[in-house]
């Protein structure tokens, strides 16, 4: 019995079943143990193809959140000139000005004031909105670091000083600035034109005044910046401002044109302006802006005035030239 079970064995396994199975082993040309899995070669292909996708959706999705802050940055300004022009609306037309464009500035950026004892703008400007969630560029939306240099702003006609920080972080230029006093503290990433709050801005004489601009006799309204990404409350640039030398502003002082020359959105700024519109405004075509009375618009950092590429500093060269 025993012997004819080997028998009938030993025929099964060399019968025509025994037979095709191993042919299916031999004659696989992937694996020789399971017919329906991944080889090393097909795993690291599949690895090397989600690395190729990795590498080419980062830049997309980055850029992609780029363009999604620069558009918020818009909107968030286009809410200012909706404030301000209801603002200028119901005071007949005037934008309240203080000799001292930061004052009004800050007062301007709070909304409300603060107690009228500690009331750095001896004309108040009543806004009566909360400015708390549109002080600052989604960009650079980051309180400043408690190790930040404090600037102090003396303030003509103001009880006491009022404290300033301007943050310039060392690794990107999307500083912010902060207002430490009077409080309540205060911290945002836009800036005033100095000019235009200071009234040394070109509109029609029988409505000069020192207390205020009247909006709609302001010359060239749609080229007046009104509001910008900034290190500072308030910006004065001179046509003569040289650009930043480096990208970085973490060591360079944050006045003129330095305040607001900044890489915030892929060689722009964001702008308002008086005829309350906002826009992106080239880094170079800062200095063709109408931002005074007394600022020449054809000075030597624009092409009218002469300038040359190799004038800019390296990082600048390749931007728009205006």
């Amino acid at each position: 019995m025993g012997s004819s079970e080997k028998k009938r064995t030993g025929r099964s396994l060399n019968g025509p079943a025994s037979k095709r199975y191993a042919v299916t082993i031999i004659d696989h040309s992937l694996s020789f143990i399971n017919p329906g899995g991944f080889t090393l070669i097909e795993l690291l292909v599949v690895i090397a193809l989600i690395a190729l996708l990795m590498a080419i959706l980062v830049p997309v999705v980055g850029r992609a959140r780029r363009m999604a802050r620069a558009t918020v940055c818009q909107s968030t300004l286009r809410q200012w000139g909706q404030i301000l022009a209801v603002y200028t609306t119901e005071n007949n037309g005037w934008l309240a000005c203080d000799p001292t464009a930061k004052t009004t500035a800050i007062s301007l950026f709070r909304g409300k004031t603060a107690h009228v004892e500690l009331d750095a703008n001896p004309d108040p400007l009543f806004l009566s909105v909360d400015t708390e969630s549109i002080r600052c560029c989604p960009t650079a939306d980051e309180p400043p670091p408690e190790d930040a240099p404090v600037e102090v702003c003396f303030v003509v006609g103001a009880p006491e000083e009022t404290l300033l920080r301007k943050v310039r972080r060392d690794g990107h230029a999307f500083g912010t600035w902060e207002v430490l006093y009077p409080p309540p503290a205060f911290y945002g990433s836009y800036g005033f034109n100095g000019h235009l709050l200071s009234n040394d801005v070109d509109s029609s004489p029988r409505h000069m005044t020192s207390h205020g601009v009247r909006v709609i006799d302001v010359l060239g309204r749609a080229e007046v910046p009104v509001l910008l990404d900034g290190f500072s409350p308030s910006a004065s640039p001179d046509p003569n401002d040289g650009p930043p030398e480096q990208v970085v502003h973490g060591h360079q002082p944050a006045t003129g044109m330095n305040s607001v020359c900044i890489n915030r959105h892929n060689e722009c700024v964001n702008a308002l302006f008086l005829d309350w519109s906002a826009r992106r405004v080239g880094l170079k075509e800062l200095w063709t802006l109408r931002w005074g009375r007394t600022f020449d618009r054809r000075g030597p950092w624009t092409q009218a005035g002469g300038v040359l590429p190799e004038d800019w500093p390296r990082w600048m060269r390749n931007f728009k030239d205006y």
